[in-house]
């Protein structure tokens, strides 16, 4: 029993030896060491040996497969579409590889994939940067569009507003060496949207009238613009700059180095003739940059150009110029008749305007042929206020009108309103292709009054006859009577009618448009041995009783055929009155076509007069021997003065010089 014990206590030692925790020399007890795990994955191992530039070398050493398993295939990525692959272990130094370089630096990301006989694969990654080649050319990077709050539109009689979105983009690379340029960095996109049209209010307007201008003098032009040659045409118009008030004109004669556009300051007015101030001060030349747009229908340059009007915009900062054939016998109509000139007036004056175009229209009135040819478009151009545009005319602010292409052309009052207002970035006429331009770049008008080319004259109120011309609809030639009087005539424009001007007024207490117009006075025909015609000599007239324009008169055509003449007819004999002068026309624009839906050749005129009727004083003083050339082709109007403008140019007897004078006009309040 002692012995069974014995050996029972030795066997428990034993085996709590056993179980005791290895110790250090201490004693300590020595926690078991970390278990190394067996390998089972294949390892990768990429090495950037050398580069110079483009130019790469790699190694593989190192890759090696799981313990008891060996490599299969291998692949070397090096990132810019080129591969390497094959069986077994990837080389130690892979071949030589030569990276395409570029406008700027790139890194590539170059990767090594080995797969083992068991399907096990392990990848390694070197980042690779090339550095950009010298002079390379950069393409310009643009970010995407970033949008602002959209801009909603006038609601138009169509029961539809636009919704312009404007939108920016950043340049995130900037182009070099000729790389591609940047696109625009902003912009809009316009859209439309439904909404509920509501007529606008003329509120506490009135329509003008010929007894709200009192007329208050005259000032000249300045001298650049009466050089050698025959001034015959007013081109003028007005514009702020900086507050201040500027004179823009368009010189003569035609000829090298002329039709320059003149500034100068407006240098007030006298009411006495002789005493009419200078526009000496702040004269810059603009140049006449404007002749290499003026182009026909094939593009081909425009020789005998009849200016029709210039028009400051201040809305687009711009002068507008209009111009056509001085005598288009032919009756081509498809020829352009628009051209721009933006201002950036800190320039040197050579290179103050920057000029585009020209351009030619398409459109259609109601009811009637009438279409925006050149010659219904190329006479005048006058501003649209934007509160009527915007209501009628989908954002129209521009209007032309033109009357003139030779005899069979006497359309009256007409205008005609650009839908779409050309920017200096709009491509011209499609045959102009020395300019830019393109296809189908003719621009949509929209008809607000006029006439068409043969089967309506333009009616005139008063002291004229009912007849038509030779050659046009029946009855052809006309009764020859001995004499007139005013209350017996009314009728329609004749060839030697003209409507050269126009100015549209929309300020606080009067709005209108204002036609200046060139009539003759009583019957207009040739003067021959066997027929009296009615046509453009205007050298014969039937005498008109009663007070008279100030006109032109004598043997030639225009009347500029022999020194001035009396020009009041009272009582005088058959034969011997003056044969043209200058009236004026306002119509109120709420009757124009788009706001009536009427017809455009039933436009009601509101109010009209001869100058010299209204205003005794206008344009000259008869006594300093002094006559006007009739030529309507200005009309300027300023808000800030209250100020209507109507230029003239004057011949002055004996001398035959030529110069412009400006009458001035307070509009009352």
């Amino acid at each position: 029993m002692d012995q069974l014990q014995g050996w029972a206590e030795r066997s428990r030692s034993l085996i709590d030896f056993t179980r005791t925790a290895p110790a250090d020399s201490a004693g300590n007890p020595v926690p078991p060491g970390p278990v190394s795990p067996k390998p089972t994955n294949p390892d990768a191992v990429l090495t950037v040996v050398s580069q110079v530039g483009p130019t790469v070398t790699a190694s593989s050493s190192g890759t090696k497969p799981a313990p008891s398993s060996k490599l299969k295939t291998w692949e070397m990525d090096w990132a810019d579409g080129t591969k390497e692959t094959g069986t077994g272990a990837p080389p130690t130094t892979f071949n030589v590889h030569v990276y395409a370089q570029g406008a700027q630096d790139v890194t590539y990301h170059a990767l090594l994939r080995v797969v083992d006989k068991n399907g096990r694969s392990d990848t390694d990654t070197k980042n690779i940067t090339v550095p950009a080649l010298a002079g390379a050319p950069v393409d310009c990077v643009l970010g995407p569009k970033v949008y602002g709050a959209p801009i909603i539109g006038t609601c138009q009689p169509s029961n539809t507003q636009s919704v312009t979105t404007p939108w920016t983009r950043t340049i995130l690379v900037q182009p070099a060496n000729g790389g591609a340029a940047c696109g625009p960095t902003s912009g809009v996109e316009v859209t439309s949207q439904a909404c509920v049209y509501v007529p606008p209010d003329p509120g506490d307007q009135r329509v003008l009238t010929k007894g709200d201008l009192t007329w208050l003098g005259t000032f000249k032009s300045p001298a650049a613009l009466s050089g050698s040659g025959n001034v015959d045409r007013p081109y003028f118009t007005l514009r702020r700059v900086g507050g201040v008030l500027k004179c823009l004109w368009l010189s003569g004669p035609v000829g090298a180095g002329a039709l320059r556009v003149i500034q100068s300051d407006y240098p007030g007015y006298s009411a006495t003739f002789a005493s009419a101030p200078d526009s000496l001060t702040g004269v810059r030349d603009l140049g006449n940059g404007h002749l290499a747009h003026c182009k026909n229908e094939d593009g081909s340059a425009k020789s005998n150009i009849l200016y029709g009007g210039i028009c400051w915009d201040n809305r687009n900062n711009c002068l507008w110029i209009t111009y056509g054939d001085s005598y288009n016998a032919g009756g081509v109509l498809a020829d352009p008749v628009l051209i721009r000139g933006d201002f950036t007036d800190a320039n040197p004056d050579a290179s103050v305007i920057a000029w585009s175009g020209p351009w030619r229209f398409k459109g259609s009135a109601a009811g009637t042929p009438a279409t925006p040819s050149c010659s219904q478009t190329q006479s005048h151009i006058t501003t649209v206020p934007q509160a009527f545009g915007d209501a009628y005319l989908g954002g129209a602010s521009i209007a032309l009108g033109g009357d003139f292409i030779s005899q069979s052309s006497p359309y009256g009052n007409n205008l005609w309103a650009i839908q779409t207002t050309p920017t200096s970035s709009t491509p011209p006429h499609s045959g102009v292709s020395g300019l830019g331009g393109t296809v189908a770049t003719d621009l949509q008008a929209v008809a607000l009054l006029g006439g068409d080319r043969f089967g309506h004259r333009g009616t005139r109120p008063g002291d004229y006859i009912t007849e038509f011309c030779q050659g046009d609809i029946s009855p052809n030639g006309d009764t020859d009577p001995t004499s007139f009087t005013r209350g017996a005539l009314t009728g329609l424009f004749t060839v030697m009618e003209r409507s050269g001007a126009s100015v549209w007024i929309d300020w606080d207490t009067v709005r209108g448009v204002l036609f200046l117009v060139q009539h003759g006075r009583g019957h207009i025909w040739y003067n021959t041995a066997s027929t009296q015609q009615c046509n453009h000599g205007v050298i014969d007239r039937y005498s008109v009783q009663g007070p008279e324009s100030v006109v032109s008169k004598g043997n030639g055509s225009f009347g500029l055929g022999s020194p001035p003449q009396t020009v009041d007819d009272t009582g005088l004999a058959y034969g011997s009155g003056p044969d043209q002068e200058l009236a004026l026309y306002i119509y109120d624009p709420q009757s124009f076509a788009p706001v009536t839906s009427g017809n455009i050749w039933q436009v009601p005129v509101a109010d009209w007069t001869y100058l010299r009727d209204q205003y005794p004083s206008v344009v000259v003083n008869q006594a300093e021997g002094e006559y006007c050339i009739i030529r309507p082709n200005g009309l300027a109007a300023d808000e800030t003065a209250r100020l209507i403008m109507v230029p003239c140019a004057i011949i002055l007897s004996p001398t035959w010089t030529v110069g412009f004078y400006v009458n001035v006009f307070a509009v009352a309040p």
